[in-house]
């Protein structure tokens, strides 16, 4: 673990006041470098004195979190206007792309698209998002 990666544990310790907000540190974690690193957990283990085989049962029990690191995060909306316009269809698709992190969203407030997807942290539609994806392999 880097220096930089230890004063962001930090930070992110002293934001949650060392609680027992197990999920919520974890969260931070992942949501800073995408995935939650296995230095990452020995030392939030440590700090926060809980056992590494607790954090590590929350880190691959919950879908949210990832061991490893994605190239890219494929987020395909399975929303109700999505799921009737073929959201689910969209999902399989994309599902065995290669180099992709392919996961499902509730909404993603974009309707008018459907079924829509993020990519990379832009929405679109799914035929856009279908093009791209072939276009970046």
């Amino acid at each position: 673990m880097d220096a930089e990666e230890k004063r962001v544990l930090e930070l992110i310790l002293k934001k949650q006041k060392g609680s027992a907000d197990l999920l919520g540190v974890l969260q931070e974690v992942e949501g800073k470098y995408g995935h939650v690193t296995r230095e990452a957990l020995s030392y939030l283990s440590e700090k926060l004195e809980v056992p590494l085989s607790t954090l590590y049962h929350l880190v691959t029990f919950y879908r949210c979190f990832h061991l490893e690191p994605a190239e890219k995060v494929v987020k395909v909306c399975v929303g109700t206007t999505c799921h009737l316009k073929g959201g689910k269809a969209l999902y399989q698709q994309v599902e065995g792309a290669g180099g992709y992190r392919v996961e499902k969203a509730r909404c993603l407030g974009c309707c008018n698209t459907a079924p829509a997807l993020e990519l990379d942290g832009e929405l679109m539609s799914g035929d856009a998002g279908r093009e791209r994806m072939k276009g970046a392999r």
